[in-house]
């Protein structure tokens, strides 16, 4: 049994409750409070209680608050089963970051709890002795008084707690602050502090800058406007000789590629890229506050709107559903195609999760290659029939689900089945790039970000063609030779991997 301890008001109970847990090294939470703890209403004459044991004065319980340990029961329980229920019958893929749990729940069932109670004492009206006469006869004068002229009758608020004892905690560890603790919490002040004023002062300068050399830039903090509403923040970049680039190769195939997720950057960071006659370019780089499709769709048109005439027949992508609308719906004439590199490794990871059920795994892969590298619509739908009579498929109802949403994605506006394109199985930067990402994103503020990206990816094609005379010459040199021919569609099932190239 833990110590049972009285307060003159709430507040000195919040910082006893605070200063316990910190002794302690433990954390409660609300389980129940009646709506009147805390006010002050009339309630029922008591003389003592649990948390408050018999002294001679008479009170009146105002209201009662219960704590329990934070690793305790789930009081949320039914209803995270019913959101899981709810996601569980929604879409297979989502272009939302998630996290993977180690473990589902930090509820242990500890059954210590806090038990707070709320009262007003009548102190005029103390007895001597704990007998019902005394009792009986002071309760009826008190209830007389009130009920004469209650402002006359001196009270006293007071909060009485029961504190549990720290052997009260089970199922779970009690330790100190370790390393680990204090070290993350360090990270976290640091990661507040790139995002500061300061930093954005910083990027504004660096904006600046490169406006002076030539740089088409379009900048815009992140700022609450009078009426309320927020204005996200925007990043869009791109050099004079990353515009060329993109006129003379961007016509036929571009891709949008999400590289941020190589890093630990809290912000979206996304390229866009062409394939030229030597290696894979990046022609444009924008950063948005979050990944939707009206701020995807926002920094496409800024894009679009310096280079007029740039309008490329395909785009290519990761499966995410905000970027293939912001596409669709900036680009109305192109087409959007998935990397089968992605197709794949998707497919595979899918069938031989254990959870899925898949026994035939091989053979199933099999199959689905086959609808993947269907030439027409005849032998698309020869190879769809093929799989939907594999055993796995007719007693497996996570593959008819799995395999449907991809053959949704599958229909195509007037031409046969799915696009999606064979060619960019790999870009030259990505190594580097990610490399980049790895050792700036979680040391560094946006601006000092945005320069390493430029400086080092951005001012020319690869490290190998960088020449002294700049990443002009190797425009001049490439644009003396010939764009290549339009690219060649395929029959294909869209992609729904989240990697990047």
């Amino acid at each position: 049994m833990g110590s049972v301890e009285t307060f003159e008001s709430l507040e000195d109970f919040n910082a006893c409750l605070q200063q316990y847990e910190e002794d302690t090294n433990t954390k409660f939470v609300v389980l129940k409070s009646d709506r009147a703890f805390g006010k002050n209403v009339e309630k029922q004459l008591q003389w003592e209680v649990k948390t408050v044991p018999f002294n001679g004065v008479p009170f009146k319980i105002i209201g009662k608050k219960t704590y329990i340990c934070h690793q305790g029961r789930d009081k949320h329980a039914k209803a995270k089963q019913r959101r899981q229920e709810s996601k569980a019958q929604g879409h297979e893929y989502s272009c939302l970051k998630t996290r993977r749990l180690m473990q589902p729940t930090k509820k242990m069932g500890c059954p210590a709890t806090i038990n707070v109670v709320h009262i007003a004492r009548f102190p005029e009206y103390k007895i001597t002795e704990d007998n019902p006469y005394q009792k009986r006869e002071m309760s009826s004068a008190v209830r007389e008084a009130l009920r004469l002229d209650p402002k006359r009758v001196r009270t006293e608020e007071m909060f009485a707690a029961s504190f549990p004892d720290i052997k009260e905690h089970q199922n779970h560890p009690i330790f100190g602050k370790e390393s680990r603790d204090i070290s993350n919490i360090i990270k976290k002040v640091k990661a507040g502090n790139r995002k500061s004023s300061a930093d954005h002062h910083n990027l504004q300068a660096l904006v600046n800058t490169w406006k002076e050399e030539g740089c088409s830039v379009e900048y815009r903090p992140s700022q609450k406007e009078e009426d309320g509403s927020v204005l996200k923040m925007l990043l869009c970049l791109q050099t004079p000789w990353q515009k060329r680039l993109m006129l003379l190769y961007g016509q036929h195939m571009c891709l949008l590629d999400e590289t941020y997720r190589a890093g630990r950057n809290s912000l979206p960071l996304y390229f866009l890229w062409v394939r030229t006659n030597v290696s894979y370019a990046a022609v444009g780089v924008f950063v948005t506050q979050t990944e939707t499709k009206e701020d995807i769709a926002e920094a496409l048109k800024v894009f679009q709107k310096w280079n007029s005439d740039w309008n490329p027949s395909h785009f290519m992508v990761d499966f995410c559903e905000a970027e293939i609308s912001a596409l669709e719906e900036v680009f109305k004439g192109s087409k959007v195609l998935l990397c089968d590199v992605h197709q794949e490794k998707a497919w595979t990871e899918w069938t031989r999760k254990k959870d899925n059920g898949v026994a035939s795994q091989e053979e199933v892969l099999k199959l689905l290659r086959a609808i993947a590298d269907s030439q027409t619509n005849e032998e698309f739908e020869k190879n769809t029939v093929t799989l939907q009579q594999h055993p796995d498929w007719q007693s497996n109802e996570k593959l008819k689900k799995f395999v449907s949403t991809w053959l949704v994605h599958a229909e195509a506006d007037g031409i046969p089945k799915p696009n999606m394109c064979k060619a960019c199985k790999d870009i030259i930067k990505k190594d580097e790039i990610k490399d980049t990402l790895k050792k700036v994103c979680e040391k560094t503020p946006l601006n000092h970000l945005c320069r390493c990206l430029v400086k080092k990816h951005l001012h020319g094609l690869i490290d190998e063609l960088m020449t002294d005379d700049g990443p002009d010459t190797i425009c001049t040199k490439i644009h003396a030779c010939k764009p290549e021919p339009p690219i060649k569609e395929f029959i294909v099932v869209r992609d729904q991997a989240h990697d990047n190239f």
